[in-house]
């Protein structure tokens, strides 16, 4: 289902699978993907006249190992990716920080690396790709958000990759968002007054 927001358009999906919703620019179509050990929503971004790569946001659930997935840990998981992708040419890590993304425990890094573009051609060249990603895992599985683009149109939709991730939120913590209260008011001492509700546990006399 896709609800507009002004240029940004909401995603959600019937699948248990993908049980998350952000904002993303509506001229980014989603395509939800589910294969053998992964599912996955993937959006194609812009592409420039002369790009060889199409630049790309996906969020990728893959089963850990109490799910029949291979790595019981995030850094289990990131280890066994970056060992794979450390086999292509001019590979660099430029960043890696440590922290929290959607109220769970999460490890953000940035690569770099070479490939020959176009694919599978007699003419290709030699081009940088930029990739971000952002592994959260949460319960039995993780989740991994995407970007990534050739060194030229990376940073040309950087900023919409952001704000997807800024609007990223798992569907359950979205119902106790709304039930929760969050006071407008700065509490002021000796005098705090709260507000009576049965959501808002004990009343105080």
């Amino acid at each position: 289902m896709v609800v507009e927001t002004n240029s940004y358009a909401l995603f959600t999906s019937s699948s248990p699978k993908f049980d998350f919703s952000f904002l993303y620019p509506q001229d980014w179509k989603p395509r939800e993907i589910e294969a053998k050990g992964y599912a996955e929503v993937f959006l194609q971004g812009p592409r420039s006249a002369d790009s060889k790569y199409g630049l790309f946001f996906a969020i990728r659930v893959v089963p850990t190992k109490a799910e029949g997935g291979k790595h019981g840990t995030a850094d289990q998981f990131i280890d066994d990716y970056l060992n794979r992708v450390k086999k292509f040419a001019n590979f660099k890590q430029l960043s890696k920080a440590r922290g929290e993304f959607a109220a769970s425990e999460a490890v953000e890094f940035v690569i770099s690396y070479s490939m020959p573009l176009p694919l599978n051609t007699l003419n290709a060249d030699e081009t940088t790709i930029l990739e971000r990603r952002i592994v959260v895992k949460r319960g039995s599985f993780f989740y991994v958000l995407i970007y990534s683009g050739t060194e030229n149109d990376y940073h040309a939709s950087l900023s919409s990759f952001e704000y997807m991730a800024q609007t990223f939120q798992f569907s359950a913590d979205s119902v106790e968002e709304a039930r929760a209260f969050r006071p407008l008011v700065t509490p002021a001492s000796p005098l705090i007054v709260r507000e009576k509700g049965e959501d808002y546990g004990p009343q105080i006399s």
